[in-house]
């Protein structure tokens, strides 16, 4: 005996829940997979890895999400209650993936700023021309975020007292003078328009000049940044996480309609 009535509006139901589901699974694919590309370089500045932990954890939900909308539109269409009981449980551990990971994206806004400074110094003091993964990352960021170094409190200063230009940590350094040759790295100078360097001598000089080098550093512009992602990523989880709730919830309805027309 079939569905009645009230069991075929329920199953045609969770057929449009299950598209709604399958579209939240794309989305949280989609936005793993941009932020990994997008910001995954930052991985070595950031003294913790909740960030791209995040990120790879929506892109195996959204390939499974993806995958298990085929199983919950079998499941309704021939009326399984096995496949529908699949469909719910692994629905259910998505759902708590993603919870954890929207999560995960909001605890890392709290700890990034503690932790990401002095990652940022120590890369620039020991592993910047040594690791070519911090080289490259450092050269990207400074290039992309129009920065230079990291602002620091110099020592003689008192508490409280404007930070030194970030530009000074590379001046500072004198390994990286002694290996490079330079005073700051060519990522740190201005380009025109062409992307040609306005004045490489001023800017690899002693007293690099405003108008040919990035005088303020790359600290507060990249936890702005990171910021701006980790709400996309918590908010995103967690709403696809809502998602998965009424997923689940058709499921197991049309499973007991489907039980009780036996």
């Amino acid at each position: 005996m079939g569905l009645d009535r009230c069991g075929q509006c329920m199953r045609i139901t969770m057929l449009v829940g299950n598209f709604v589901c399958l579209a939240g699974g794309l989305l949280v694919l989609i936005v793993g997979i941009w932020t990994c590309i997008d910001s995954g370089y930052l991985e070595v500045l950031l003294g913790t890895n909740l960030f791209l932990s995040s990120a790879y954890m929506m892109v195996v939900c959204g390939v499974v999400i993806t995958l298990l909308t085929s199983v919950g539109c079998v499941g309704a269409i021939k009326e399984m209650k096995c496949m529908l009981l699949i469909y719910f449980i692994f629905l259910f551990f998505v759902f708590v993936v993603l919870l954890v990971g929207g999560i995960l994206a909001y605890v890392f806004q709290g700890i990034v700023r503690d932790k990401m400074k002095n990652t940022m110094l120590s890369t620039i003091q020991v592993d910047y021309g040594n690791v070519n993964s911090v080289t490259e990352t450092w050269d990207t960021l400074q290039t992309s975020l129009a920065c230079c170094g990291v602002d620091v409190l110099d020592d003689e200063r008192e508490a409280g007292s404007e930070p030194s230009p970030g530009y000074k940590v590379w001046m500072r350094n004198r390994k990286f003078r002694s290996t490079v040759g330079a005073q700051v790295p060519l990522s740190c100078c201005r380009r025109n328009d062409d992307g040609i360097l306005i004045d490489e001598s001023d800017c690899q000089g002693p007293n690099p000049s405003n108008s040919s080098t990035f005088h303020h550093g790359c600290f507060d512009g990249t936890v702005e940044m990171l910021r701006e992602r980790a709400l996309l990523l918590g908010g995103v989880s967690i709403g696809t996480a809502c998602l998965m709730i009424v997923g689940m919830t058709l499921a197991c309805t049309l499973f007991k309609l489907i039980d009780s027309s036996n």
